[in-house]
């Protein structure tokens, strides 16, 4: 039997950037049909190597594997491959914990902002 899946309203997650995409990342697996729509979700896995301690995320979820979780504002580009190292991946040293509400309104809040005036007004 799988990993039980969490709800990812219940956790505080580490702010950072994959690719320069906005991302927050936890340790928790997450139940992926809870990430408001908009949103990517991807699992983080583990290799099976021994003696290797690398971490990756995947396209596909994979919940039984899944060591933890990052969320995207915008897919992340696995460049034609199942999976991407997280050594893409750099965290905000100075960036204060938040919850997956904080990390929506922000990003749908930059998002509305980088929209042209004009295609605001409907004719």
């Amino acid at each position: 039997m799988g990993r039980v899946q969490k709800n990812p309203y219940k956790f505080l997650y580490e702010p950072g950037t994959f690719d320069g995409i906005p991302v927050i990342g936890t340790g928790a697996n997450l139940d992926h049909s809870l990430i408001p729509e908009g949103f990517f979700c991807y699992d983080i896995c583990q290799s099976d190597m021994e003696n290797t301690s690398s971490f990756f995320i995947v396209q596909e979820p994979i919940p039984e594997k899944a060591e933890g979780c990052i969320i995207s504002a915008t897919p992340i580009d696995f460049r034609g491959r199942a999976e991407r190292s997280l050594e893409d991946m750099r965290m905000s040293e100075e960036a204060y914990m938040m919850s997956l509400n904080e990390f929506t309104v922000r990003h749908i809040s930059q998002e509305m902002n980088e929209t042209p005036q004009n295609e605001l007004i409907q004719m």
